[in-house]
């Protein structure tokens, strides 16, 4: 990916947020360049956040994201194969249970894993996917050690 490629992702990138979308960018590079966990209040000690610790909160609390907007600048870069090449996907699936959110939004039934044989419950919450598009070769995108 040359520069001006990558400078015109991130252009599209926060053009897709709304309020508090400096602090909401910034966080962005803070969770795409941090190598392990975080707590959430030492995401602001980042120097790629640049902000004050109350600027994390408000990003979250406060930002707007136009993910349907934000969806098609992924689409629009994504590396597209060649005629012939095998791409490789990783799809992650993971379960969000929040009983206690009886307002929420598209909150459904979510199975409960890891169960005893024949037993089915289900608590309300989401389910969350994640379909990443792998390296060609093991250790391509890792991080050096």
């Amino acid at each position: 990916m040359n520069l001006n490629t990558l400078q015109a992702f991130r252009h599209g990138m926060y053009q897709c947020f709304g309020n508090a979308k400096d602090a909401l960018f910034n966080l962005v590079d803070v969770l795409s360049s941090e190598a392990g966990e975080s707590l959430f209040p030492e995401l602001s000690f980042s120097p790629f956040f640049g902000r004050t610790w109350a600027s994390l909160y408000e990003a979250l609390e406060d930002g707007h994201i136009d993910a349907q907007r934000l969806r098609k600048v992924f689409v629009d870069f994504a590396p597209l194969p060649q005629a012939g090449e095998i791409v490789f996907l990783g799809v992650d699936t993971s379960n969000l249970y929040r009983p206690e959110a009886e307002t929420a939004k598209d909150r459904t039934l979510v199975p409960m894993a890891n169960l005893p044989k024949n037993t089915h419950e289900a608590l309300p919450g989401w389910v969350i996917s994640h379909v990443v598009l792998l390296p060609k070769q093991a250790g391509q995108g890792s991080r050096p050690k």
